[in-house]
């Protein structure tokens, strides 16, 4: 019960900062599953966020919101678990994909701790 209940929590806190950040900025979020498979032991499903190489100031400004947006989503595993009184490592226990979307998203982890800073503010 443990580990699904540790799931659930963190799905949530991805949902709820989806649903919160990228929502209004016109993304779709069609749900959260706990249902485990080879490669994690829950996700959240939702539209793809598409950057593109732009010249296109207005774009280029929208595109970096996005990103920003989503790897605060991507901390919000993390976050919800620490809102709810669960250790460093058992919060951080499962975020390995996690991190590796912040990875491919800003281009490093060196903003990892603001993320997760800000994700667990944000939930609080």
């Amino acid at each position: 019960m443990f580990k699904e209940e540790k799931t659930a929590i963190h799905e949530a806190g991805h949902s709820v900062l989806f649903a919160k950040l990228l929502v209004p900025m016109g993304m779709q979020m069609s749900g959260a599953s706990i249902i485990s498979d080879e490669f994690s032991a829950g996700r959240l499903m939702h539209e793809e966020l598409q950057l593109y190489v732009t010249e296109d100031q207005g774009m280029l400004d929208w595109q970096n919101k996005a990103a920003e947006a989503m790897a605060l989503v991507c901390a919000a595993g993390y976050a919800a678990l620490k809102v709810n009184g669960y250790s460093e490592q058992d919060a951080e226990e499962g975020c390995g994909g996690d991190w590796q979307d912040i990875e491919d998203l800003m281009g490093s982890l060196d903003r990892l701790c603001e993320f997760k800073i800000k994700a667990t503010d944000m939930l609080k």
